[in-house]
């Protein structure tokens, strides 16, 4: 077992080196850290105390604390399952392991103990931030003893779903991936069902976790040479280099951007369609419209115990908050760091910091779409939303691509990590930090303009067109933040 918690050891020294190294080179963004999370968890702390005094406005709502614990598994889950990609599989570290006397199960289990200390790293930080929140204002919240069984739980197993993920989604070819993906979405997707329905049944939700992570520990127990083959597999697909497919040369975009604008959202089309994140985000995204469609035709009608009527369109709202995550945010923040040594190059160009960042904002939009519109459009139609409600939904696809995009585009600038080892991607916290402000404006958002779809139609549909307007200066904002960040970025920063 030296061998296991020795490569535990090195990952988690090598994350706290990288992570120091980035707080004393951008001390500005951890004080900005420190300010942003216990005000959003003061409003969210706020917001959950509103809901409670009034249940009236917000009648037959099903969620309850297995909302938000579906909502930390999910994001655990992703997170780790990026980290598995960038870390367990295309580092240039796994060579070496791979070259000593260690199997490959026990290179897995050194990596799980490191998103296990990474994940409880998390929540303890979670929990720290709200004690001192409660504490000094008169807020208060009280966790029921199965929520925190829950959360441990869900902390414990999220790294084996995400390994499990991470290994799936980087296998070829693309057939052989899909069929692997369906087999792990099937429990993953299940679980998250009955973790958001935990607050109802908790005895029998703790039961299911248990008997779905037993499951999928089992799998990622008897899946080491499908580790080596995501290894093999990612190694030589970096190595090819194709050319530009006749689809993605969008020549329309010279008739409402400059040609330079233009040029840059192609090549940063092509460069996303290249990385396996990236990928991973969009496809994760359409399981996301099937995983729905999977429990419309299970459940059919829902019952009041699920929240009746509200319970598909609650359903539909946090599919597309996930998916506008994955592809905006998430993506978003790493646009530039990605770009390494090669950033001189985009500098050189005559062309302004502002539409670089439009170019990559723009391109994430469009890449963003095809997965959004299928799980809005596939959703209403087999739930059988009305024209309206359908249209109402749409303007919450343009508000979460929005909000999400604007965040992603500044904290690309303002959070930019040049290490080749992270694929561009901030560090835990700023990705922590980004998960929850998305979270807590963009569901502010959509709670305003769906308490008043439930009053009037009409007016929802109003008002969610001027919190599409409120998204839209996130948008412009966040475009502004980045390229401010980018104009400061000098050679000694990414060489």
């Amino acid at each position: 077992m030296r061998s296991v918690y020795a490569i535990a050891k090195a990952d988690i020294l090598s994350s706290w080196r990288g992570f120091c190294k980035q707080t004393i080179q951008r001390p500005f963004s951890r004080i900005l850290f420190l300010i942003i999370l216990p005000t959003v968890v003061f409003y969210s702390i706020k917001l959950i105390n509103f809901i409670e005094r009034q249940p009236e406005m917000f009648g037959g709502t099903s969620d309850g604390y297995g909302s938000i614990i579906a909502i930390s598994f999910t994001i655990l889950v992703i997170r780790n399952a990026g980290q598995t990609y960038r870390k367990a599989i295309r580092s240039s570290f796994i060579d070496t392991y791979l070259s000593q006397p260690i199997s490959p199960r026990k290179i897995i289990l050194g990596f799980l103990i490191s998103l296990l200390v990474s994940n409880f790293s998390l929540i303890f930080l979670s929990a720290i931030t709200i004690f001192t929140v409660t504490t000094f204002t008169s807020e208060s919240l009280f966790f029921p003893s199965n929520f925190i069984n829950l959360i441990i739980l869900s902390t414990i197993f999220a790294p084996v779903f995400g390994f499990l993920l991470g290994i799936y989604s980087s296998i070829t070819p693309f057939f052989r991936k899909s069929l692997y993906l369906f087999v792990a979405i099937l429990p993953l997707s299940s679980t998250i069902l009955f973790l958001d329905q935990a607050h109802t049944q908790p005895s029998s939700s703790f039961n299911l976790f248990l008997l779905s992570s037993s499951t999928v520990s089992i799998l990622l127990f008897l899946s080491d040479k499908l580790y080596i083959d995501s290894i093999l597999s990612q190694q030589i697909s970096t190595r090819v280099s194709k050319p530009t497919p006749h689809i993605f040369r969008l020549g329309w975009l010279n008739y409402f951007l400059n040609r330079k604008t233009s040029a840059l959202v192609r090549k940063e089309i092509v460069n996303s369609l290249r990385e396996k994140d990236a990928v991973g985000a969009y496809i994760s995204t359409v399981f996301i419209g099937l995983f729905i469609l999977f429990w419309i035709y299970t459940i059919g009608e829902p019952t009041e115990d699920l929240g009746g009527e509200s319970f598909y369109p609650t359903l539909l709202a946090f599919g597309i908050y996930i998916g506008a995550l994955l592809q905006c945010t998430l993506v978003g923040a790493s646009s530039i760091g990605i770009e390494g040594k090669r950033l001189w190059i985009l500098k050189s160009l005559p062309i302004d910091s502002v539409s670089v960042l439009k170019g990559k904002a723009i391109s994430i939009a469009i890449l963003s779409l095809p997965g959004l519109l299928f799980i809005w459009l596939s959703t209403c139609y087999f739930a059988n939303f009305s024209g309206k409600v359908t249209l109402f939904f749409g303007e919450m696809v343009i508000l979460a691509i929005l909000i999400n995009t604007g965040l992603g585009m500044w904290a690309a600038g303002v959070f930019a990590d040049f290490d080749s080892n992270n694929r561009g991607n901030p560090d835990f916290l700023t990705q922590f930090l980004l998960m929850g402000t998305s979270a807590f404006i963009t569901g502010i958002l959509m709670a305003i303009s769906g308490a008043f779809l439930q009053g009037n139609i009409n007016f929802g549909l109003v008002m969610g067109a001027s919190m599409c307007f409120l998204s839209y200066l996130v948008y412009y904002f966040g475009i502004q933040g980045g390229a401010s960040a980018y104009r400061s970025f000098w050679a000694d920063k990414y060489s």
